[in-house]
């Protein structure tokens, strides 16, 4: 208590100082200068104090422009680092905006600061992106990202000839670093060609790149959603850190580290491209026996990469190969008692994955005896619940739930590590699928064991055959949505048992609907209905427990949308008419009909080919909203389905009536946050791309160039994408004008142009414009100019993956404008084409065969 006193006296001595030195109008003094400073760094250290540090730092920037007194810069980070704690724990209200906006003063004082500094305003900025992400809040991102700045400052001081304007090596690698949530690989990778061509040819040591340069770039692909290009771009940092080490005359700060590698192994294994995996692995192995090169040293890290690489699609052969792993690390541990080779839990983990995924009938025997050995092996490592969990499973997977649940029981009496709700959740379903009686009473003492372990831990209300019941609702197996709904009912039995802990509620009901709503089958629509029916009459029957929420009835309408049926438009507008009629009638708040409920219906006529009524569903939807209902506000999502539901709908006028939409988004844009974006486009051109009428192909050329010309202007939403480009190319050749092959090739150069493609929609767009020549006008350079793009996509595709190389369609489409060339150059150009084909492993169909054979045809004299 007496510290406590004597902490709210310090402070309120700094608030008095604070106050006094900041309405300060003369030049500091030495001693007005150092009080200031320690004031300052008192606030630095004082959570919540960041938002006074930073008034002080400005003051002192004022100040040191007046007198003799010099700002110390390291200052300016601890001020930064102050604002980061303080605003990552939600304590300071200054934005990213707000905190640059006042630094701004600062940076005319210390001319370095912007490149110091902002590492660390867009690390506190990622931190606290991955936190609201998590609770559903929108965050407000910075417009420029910190490496495009980082390359502007680059550029700047390559033209302007000036290495002092060049940031250096460690604050370039703090901002890739600090970049990694924003996930801009090529961005990195840019900056990282642009630091090599200035040190390569003004020989700036402060800008050369080092292994942790490369090191940041690589992670950067490994985390990136976009795995079409992962393990190929991260290969090729790799091999150009070793090119480079090379030609530095191995100089240490370009040596590859072991990190290197793993990362490389770690982007094999998320892409399941094992035989990669395994040729590194390999190599790493019969590299360091050889060299004994540190950085190649397999140890019990890299085995763990490796194995979970082995896990992803594991075969038979599989387990041989992870058990001569596991059995060459332990013989390397025990030659020289070495810590770098022992075993780490991932590996054990990824092992007995390997076993139980094999296929073979010995797999989870052999995953319980490496679990039984865990802790007499090097490490003497206790299992976790990952362990056990990956036991439990396999022993479910082999239809013996008795031994999975056997596990289950020890877990729960004799051991410390407690089971999951998946590892309950793994036991009920294997004894759900028996379908027997006897069955059934075992995952019914399942569920009251459960809860009586959740009722030992303390907490106050009982969630989790909830959770489980949650768990299998986000399956789109319907077996899975039968399991689910089984639960209710043995809770409902456990409950007439006396178990009142097991009594079913709405959250249950919801959860099981969720399910039904995600399964393919067919009767998957009835059956959530008779359960949500089911639900009702309950309620209606005085079971208050159950009174139905709107998530209720949209589950069922999402259902009824999904399921392709014929009468499923009309059974889903049921449904919503029900809700209504019943929130009316007994004045259940819990049925405020939302933006929700409207998007399911409007999306069920819309799958239904009926976007008439999905558009009816839209201005009701929009009549509510305006009559003071805002949970009811439409959104993109409704407007792009009824734009889709026209596009796709064989009605005369469909293209008027999308662009109609699209125009009434545009005005609606300036009043709320419903504005046409890339979806919305694309789904328009896609409609013009299906459409006869003769300037289909202008007018998706018009939404094309209105989405870039929105991108153009900051709008991030309406970015052009692969598909719109694909989709402009296939209205331009379908429309057949006489300058269709050129225009196609024009929109072709500018998607391959982008950093994010498709390769499907770029196979596509390559063979619609091959097309576009092979039946053109220009017969004396079709061929020519079918030949060269097929050298452009090949090309591409050795720069940017295999899965952008030429496929089937393309040769195809090749060959049909050779076949239409003179006969003279005919057969020499399809040998050639053929040859190519075999080189490539493209294997022609029937339909080239035909082709092909015709080029060797020659036309008989008359």
């Amino acid at each position: 208590m007496h510290n406590h006193f004597l902490a709210e006296a310090d402070k309120s001595n700094r608030k008095e100082a604070s106050a006094r030195l900041l309405s300060a109008t003369k030049p500091f003094s030495r001693l007005q200068w150092r009080e200031a400073i320690r004031t300052l760094e008192w606030w630095t250290n004082e959570n919540g104090g960041s938002e006074l540090s930073i008034c002080i730092f400005a003051k002192l920037c004022e100040q040191e422009s007046k007198g003799e007194n010099e700002l110390d810069e390291t200052l300016a980070k601890k001020v930064a680092q102050s604002w980061a704690r303080d605003f990552v724990a939600g304590v300071s209200t200054l934005s990213v905006a707000e905190f640059s906006r006042q630094l701004k003063i600062c940076q005319e004082a210390i001319p370095s600061l912007r490149m110091d500094v902002s590492a660390i305003i867009h690390s506190a900025n990622a931190k606290r992106q991955t936190q609201e992400r998590s609770q559903g809040e929108k965050l407000a991102i910075p417009n420029i990202s910190l490496l495009e700045e980082m390359e502007s400052k680059i550029e700047k001081s390559q033209i302007q000839d000036d290495p002092s304007v060049c940031p250096d090596v460690r604050t370039i690698n703090a901002a890739i670093s600090a970049s990694l949530s924003f996930d801009e690989p090529e961005l990195a990778e840019r900056v990282l060609t642009r630091m090599w061509n200035i040190y390569d040819c003004r020989q700036w040591q402060k800008i050369r790149p080092n292994h942790i340069t490369y090191h940041n770039i690589m992670v950067s692909w490994v985390k990136t959603c976009r795995s079409t290009e992962r393990a190929v771009r991260v290969e090729r940092l790799l091999q150009q850190l070793k090119k480079r080490h090379s030609e530095h005359h191995y100089d240490k700060g370009l040596t590859p580290q072991r990190q290197h590698y793993i990362l490389a192994l770690s982007a094999y294994s998320r892409d399941g491209d094992l035989k990669r995996a395994q040729a590194l692995f390999d190599y790493m192995l019969k590299s360091f026996t050889l060299t004994r090169e540190i950085s190649l040293k397999p140890t019990g890290k890299v085995c763990a990469v490796y194995l979970s690489a082995l896990s992803r699609k594991p075969d038979v052969t599989a387990p041989v190969l992870a058990a001569a792993v596991v059995h060459n690390l332990f013989e390397r541990f025990h030659d020289n008692m070495d810590p770098d080779w022992l075993p780490t839990p991932q590996m054990y983990t990824s092992y007995m994955k390997i076993w139980i995924d094999s296929g073979r009938p010995d797999g989870a025997q052999q995953a319980q005896k490496i679990l039984d050995d865990m802790s007499t092996k090097p490490g003497n490592l206790s299992p976790n619940i990952m362990h056990y969990g990956a036991v439990i499973s396999g022993w479910c997977k082999a239809d013996e739930p008795d031994r999975a649940e056997s596990i289950v029981r020890f877990l729960c009496e004799k051991t410390k590590v407690k089971p999951d709700i998946k590892c309950f959740l793994e036991v009920v379903k294997a004894w759900s699928s028996r379908n027997t009686s006897e069955a059934n009473k075992r995952a019914e003492k399942l569920l009251v064991l459960m809860k009586e372990i959740e009722g030992t831990s303390g907490t106050e209300r009982s969630t989790a055959t909830l959770d489980i019941m949650r768990i299998l609702s986000r399956s789109i197996k319907g077996g899975d949505a039968q399991r689910s709904e089984d639960i209710i009912h043995r809770m409902q039995s456990q409950y007439y048992l006396g178990h009142s802990s097991l009594k079913a509620t709405t959250e249950h009901y919801n959860a099981a609907l969720g399910a039904w709503s995600r399964s393919n089958e067919f009767e998957s629509p009835d059956r959530a209905e008779a359960l949500l029916l089911e639900m009702l009459e309950r309620f209606d029957h005085g079971d208050n427990d159950l009174s139905p929420t709107e998530q209720s009835f949209t589950s069922v309408i999402t259902c009824w949308g999904r399921s392709n049926r014929e009468e499923a438009g009309l059974r889903a507008q049921a449904v919503f008419d029900g809700m209504q009629d019943r929130r009316d009638q007994q004045h259940l708040s819990s049925l405020c009909v939302t933006a929700a409920s409207y998007s399911a219906l409007i999306m069920a006529w819309a799958r239904a080919g009926e976007p008439n009524r999905a558009e009816i569903v839209l201005q009701e939807m929009h009549n509510d909203y305006l009559n003071g209902n805002k949970a009811a506000e439409p959104n993109q999502i409704v407007f792009n389905a009824t734009i889709n539901a026209w596009g796709k709908s064989q009605r005369k006028g469909r293209e008027k009536r999308v662009d109609q939409i699209i125009r009434l988004m545009q005005q609606l844009g300036d009043l709320t946050e419903v504005r046409p974006d890339i979806v919305t486009f694309s789904t328009a051109i896609a409609s013009c791309m299906r459409s006869e009428l003769s300037n289909a192909h202008e007018l998706a050329e018009s939404y094309l160039d209105e989405a870039k010309r929105l991108y153009a202007e900051g709008d991030s939403g309406c970015k052009p994408n692969s598909m719109c480009y694909g989709a402009v190319i296939q209205a331009i050749v379908r429309g057949g004008k006489s300058d269709a092959p050129l225009r196609a090739e024009k929109y072709l150069n500018e998607m391959i142009s982008q950093s994010e493609l498709d390769a499907k929609q770029v196979q596509m767009a390559f063979a619609a414009t091959i097309s576009s020549w092979a039946h053109a006008s220009y017969q004396s350079e079709n061929v020519l100019r079918a030949e060269a793009l097929l050298d452009t996509m090949t090309a591409f595709g050795s720069k940017r993956g295999q899965q952008f190389l030429p496929g089937l369609r393309v040769y195809t489409e090749v060959l049909i404008a050779i076949s239409k060339s003179e006969p003279r150059i005919r057969a020499k150009k399809a040998t050639a084409l053929s040859q190519s084909m075999q080189a490539n492993s493209i294997f022609p169909d029937e339909i080239c065969e035909r082709i092909f054979n015709a080029c060797f045809i020659r036309k008989r004299r008359r």
